[in-house]
């Protein structure tokens, strides 16, 4: 009896080692193949999308416009033979002042937009003028704009102005930070309240303690020849291309950009990417391949990620070179 006792415990020893084994061995298998597979399972990623990128902000621009202002030389009535913002040519006749005893033809001086609008600031703020000005000088500045359209004149009083359209121009103040987003000989977007958009080229950059740009109106705006300042949304730069997260960039021994991208082997791909802007948490690069200038003066086609491409979206310690 005492003999199948010791058989019975040597029987359950082996099984308890046999045990012990098949847990250690399928520790290791899980250890060595699935963790592995099951990590890369559960990686953040981010399918790459098209974006296109824009650099804006909301203020005030200030119009500038080379004006021409005409007034009477008489007292009398005054009849009036052009409209509102009507473009008009040299030498048309626009008004008459009629005295008690003659009739005074008022013709256009140069050719231009005929406006019957007067703010005062139509010899403060000229294209010449606003060159020599400080932004931190700039006046406080309303639309307190006036009709002078009426029968009656007294002499010297402003009877009507004309606007040289080839010569309106934008004051856009700005931070140092703004600034930075625009490219001085390209154009810029400015979007008005009532939805009108105008194209305009930044010209040159104004200012020391406090900045403004100077942009030329490229398009035609009815009301710029009786406002002087227009709520706009500025849109200083757009860049299209890829868009990315900022956490999913890695550097490699060159500290050249790239990101992680899933192939086909199931494996992730450290990519070189070509950063073009940067906003919100976010890049723009460009798509599929871009060229890098080497030390020999030569270009190099470096492949870089496509639409749709699957990345890591944070790219942790362990995906870094």
């Amino acid at each position: 009896m005492g003999s199948r006792i010791v058989g019975k415990k040597k029987r359950n020893l082996i099984i308890a080692f046999a045990i012990i084994y098949a847990v250690i061995a399928a520790g290791l298998y899980v250890f060595v193949y699935l963790i592995p597979h099951i990590s890369g399972v559960l990686t953040t990623t981010y399918i790459v999308k098209a974006v296109n990128m824009d650099n804006y902000y909301n203020g005030t621009a200030i119009v500038v416009r080379d004006e021409t202002c005409v007034f009477g030389n008489a007292s009398g009535t005054v009849t009036y033979y052009v409209n509102e913002s009507e473009k008009t040519r040299v030498g048309t006749r626009v008004a008459d002042i009629y005295t008690s005893n003659d009739r005074i033809g008022l013709f256009c001086p140069v050719t231009g937009f005929v406006s019957f609008y007067y703010d005062g600031y139509e010899d403060v703020l000229t294209p010449t003028s606003v060159l020599t000005m400080d932004p931190a000088e700039y006046p406080d500045i309303q639309n307190h704009f006036i009709s002078t359209e009426k029968t009656g004149v007294e002499a010297g009083d402003f009877i009507y102005k004309v606007v040289d359209g080839g010569n309106w121009y934008l004051l856009l103040t700005v931070t140092e930070e703004q600034l930075q987003t625009f490219r001085i000989g390209s154009n810029i977007e400015v979007l008005l309240e009532d939805g009108t958009v105008l194209t305009a080229e930044a010209e040159r950059v104004l200012g020391r303690d406090k900045l403004a740009v100077m942009a030329k109106v490229l398009s035609y705006y009815p009301d710029f020849c009786k406002k002087r300042t227009l709520n706009a949304r500025v849109s200083t730069k757009q860049t299209k291309g890829l868009g990315i997260p900022v956490t999913s960039v890695a550097y490699d021994e060159e500290e050249k950009p790239g990101v992680y991208v899933l192939g086909t082997d199931g494996e992730y791909h450290f990519t070189r990417v070509n950063i073009l802007d940067e906003k919100d948490g976010n890049y723009a690069v460009s798509e599929d391949q871009f060229t890098e200038l080497q030390s020999d003066g030569s270009e190099k086609t470096i492949y870089s990620i496509s639409l749709y491409d699957e990345i890591i979206r944070d790219v942790s310690e362990q995906y870094k070179k």
